[in-house]
């Protein structure tokens, strides 16, 4: 690290035409975690999160050319009017290597683990009632001011594996492209991995799970 570089995650993943390499892509079973209302109203962290078709990005219009998948990563991003093109790998945001919203998340999966679903469900819908507020203090939201009906309503199960899948959802939401889903899809197991990795046929999840022993720990080790 040094005082002298910012954060040049602008470089990696804005889009070619932004002066980015254009790597990490947000999927399409991304985009879909992402709840709806009957009536078509999106969790508002997906436009927050993920740049998209008939939404701006960053002041401009977005192309779905722009990326393999028709997606890009809005995170970690600032716009060009801030970091121009000759300092695009030196931006100025600060990394958050964890925030609040990932410890009620913890808390909520730890509760429901220990069987104590209240709770599990007061930290869960925390979380889910700070999204929804949104519509009431972001004013580019379509028709703020007021909360959509139904949208991201309190989680109220408290079955075990109900309430465990409801947590699960809501942090991919939540912490989407923030470098954690790697890690709970290794957390959650063998039977979670496979199915969220259903489109990666040659993903072996014995085989990735962890890295392999460094051969120069097992001939110092011949225990291993």
């Amino acid at each position: 690290l040094s005082p002298n570089q910012g954060n040049n995650l602008n470089q990696w993943f804005a889009p070619r035409p932004q002066n980015g390499y254009g790597f990490f892509w947000p999927t399409q079973s991304l985009v879909d975690n992402f709840e709806r209302t009957s009536a078509g109203v999106v969790d508002p962290r997906l436009d927050y999160s993920v740049g998209r078709s008939g939404q701006s990005f960053f002041g401009v219009p977005f192309d779905a050319s722009w990326s393999g998948t028709g997606y890009v990563s809005k995170k970690h991003l600032q716009p060009l009017t801030e970091i121009p093109t000759t300092t695009k790998g030196d931006g100025n945001l600060n990394f958050q290597a964890i925030r609040y919203a990932d410890v009620l998340l913890i808390d909520a999966e730890a509760s429901n683990e220990a069987g104590n679903s209240a709770n599990a469900l007061k930290a869960l819908n925390q979380v889910r009632k700070r999204a929804r507020e949104s519509y009431l203090y972001d004013t580019s939201l379509p028709n703020s001011g007021t909360v959509p009906t139904g949208l991201l309503p309190d989680v109220t199960a408290t079955d075990q594996s109900q309430l465990r899948d409801a947590i699960r959802r809501e942090r991919r939401s939540e912490l989407a492209l923030e470098f954690q889903r790697f890690f709970d899809i290794t957390r959650y197991g063998q039977a979670y991995a496979q199915q969220a990795l259903a489109d990666r046929p040659n993903f072996n999840y014995s085989r990735n799970r962890f890295y392999p022993i460094p051969q120069s720990e097992r001939d110092t080790n011949k225990g291993l």
